[in-house]
């Protein structure tokens, strides 16, 4: 196998990225929304969809770059991508044989070249995975908007003159990091697609997109028949489109999004959409900007549940108490997770209280103490993989002060005893790790990570051990046999 990528290239190429990406607004609340356009209370309109085929399952998340780890689940293994210099390789971690292997059933095959039915040509920021029926798919998205039009010129413009110096620069020889660059043109300005997976690893075949979504779009959710997402644009710039990519085809559908609307998650076969309402329509903050900001201060959040093939959309919960300070943390088991940040007079964060709302009961109730965040509450897996439960709720205590370490714990939503991690993660970085799951396997056990391979960049060693054991203070891991 070729060199794997340095940690430096894979941060270099996440700010480069990161640097071409639309800006967020100043008056974006905390849950990452803007209430620039923001729905008067009581006058959200009803809205009709394009024909789109009924939702065909439950609906679940896909595992993505950005996550505590980058890992689908499937219950019984779990897939992940192993980054090479200039490629990935998708591998399935096998629980019960405690081993990673390549997803390649192929004879004598090297996993050296597109070939391999594993060997996906790209970088880790523009990719997403998952598995549906009996396949397992990569999601590429197109990030080309700013790419010069061909690799030569693209080669002029950054390379030329400076590749020996740039290739020292990060560690590399200058055909390693030609090649990385090459990578990063290539998974930038090739088409929207989707690489399957089948056979359990005997062949692939890539799916063009009919629609070329680019770097403002995002796909989240899979029902086993399609992907859902939504554009990611300013709404002052209008309602967001919703969109449904088939897997039999790569064909895109686009549905309508509400003003001020954003889909934050899923419930059974609906999208969980969010919007921000207020009272009395928003003042022009060009004219005045502080009547603007003082109307922000009342505005408040409605939760939905939308049918994206008809577009009926069900109250689910309107709370004047979550506001624009209060982040919601996701959605595990019909609980919905929310975040509500203290400051001081100076605006500094002083306390982050953790708040869950059963949407089975209607009821509240306050789950972490007095100074908390979650960690990640949507699980990545497969529907009726023991992690769709939502049993398990993995917990941080913000440190009171700088030089606090955090704690972790974990919380059994069965029983609401709450334990505390002793267990750590042998770092790579310069930082503390906080202990977390990867994975809940259908077996009862955690799929921990270890010890972390390379710095930031969530590339970890596993190991596997049974929950109870686990949460009375065990280190007895079973230690994946992980690929180099």
């Amino acid at each position: 196998m070729k060199t794997r990528i340095p940690v430096v290239l894979a941060l270099a190429a996440a700010l480069a990225l990161a640097a071409c990406a639309p800006a967020q607004t100043a008056d974006a609340p905390q849950n990452g929304q803007t209430a620039e356009s923001a729905q008067t209370a009581g006058t959200a309109p009803a809205q009709e969809t394009a024909a789109l085929p009924a939702v065909a399952g439950e609906l679940y998340a896909l595992a993505e770059d950005g996550a505590q780890t980058c890992l689908f689940n499937a219950g019984d293994c779990g897939y992940q991508m192993l980054w090479q210099n200039d490629h990935g390789l998708v591998t399935v971690i096998d629980y019960a044989a405690a081993e990673q292997r390549v997803l390649c059933s192929v004879p004598g095959c090297d996993h050296a070249s597109e070939d391999c039915p594993a060997y996906f040509p790209g970088i880790r920021h523009h990719y997403k995975l998952f598995a549906a029926g009996d396949a397992v798919y990569v999601y590429k998205q197109w990030a080309g908007e700013y790419m010069p039009a061909t690799w030569e010129e693209y080669y002029e413009t950054n390379l030329a003159g400076t590749l020996a110096e740039d290739a020292q620069t990060f560690g590399q020889t200058p055909e390693e990091y030609l090649a990385w660059q090459r990578a990063v043109y290539r998974s930038s300005t090739d088409p929207a697609s989707l690489m399957v997976i089948t056979g359990g690893g005997a062949a692939k075949h890539i799916l063009e997109l009919s629609q070329n979504l680019g770097s403002d779009s995002i796909l989240r959710w899979c029902d086993g028949a399609a992907l859902y997402g939504y554009s990611s644009g300013a709404l002052t710039m209008g309602a967001r489109t919703g969109y449904r990519v088939s897997l039999a085809d790569g064909s895109v559908t686009e549905f309508p999004l509400q003003e001020n609307e954003w889909p934050c998650g899923v419930m059974g076969q609906n999208l969980l959409v969010d919007q921000f309402l207020t009272d009395a329509p928003l003042p022009d903050p060009d004219q005045n900007r502080e009547a603007y900001d003082a109307a922000l201060q009342n505005g408040y959040y409605a939760y939905y549940l939308l049918d994206p093939a008809t577009g009926v959309r069900t109250p689910l919960l309107v709370d004047r108490m979550i506001v624009s300070d209060t982040g919601f943390r996701g959605q595990a088991g019909g609980w919905l997770y929310f975040a509500t940040m203290q400051r001081d007079g100076a605006g500094v964060l002083t306390r982050i209280g953790l708040r869950v709302y059963d949407t089975a009961t209607g009821q509240w109730q306050d789950i972490a103490g007095a100074n908390g965040n979650i960690l990640d509450a949507e699980a990545r897996a497969l529907p009726g993989a023991a992690a769709q439960e939502g049993r398990w709720l993995w917990l941080e205590s913000a440190a009171e002060t700088p030089e606090a370490p955090n704690t972790a714990w974990v919380l059994d939503r069965q029983s609401g005893e709450r334990y505390a991690v002793a267990q750590t993660i042998e770092a790579a970085a310069p930082v503390d790790r906080t202990m977390f799951a990867a994975a809940v396997t259908d077996d009862g056990r955690f799929l921990l990570p270890l010890r972390e391979k390379e710095p930031y960049v969530a590339d970890y060693d596993y190991g596997l051990i049974a929950i109870d054991a686990f949460l009375q203070g065990s280190t007895d891991y079973t230690p994946v046999q992980m690929l180099p």
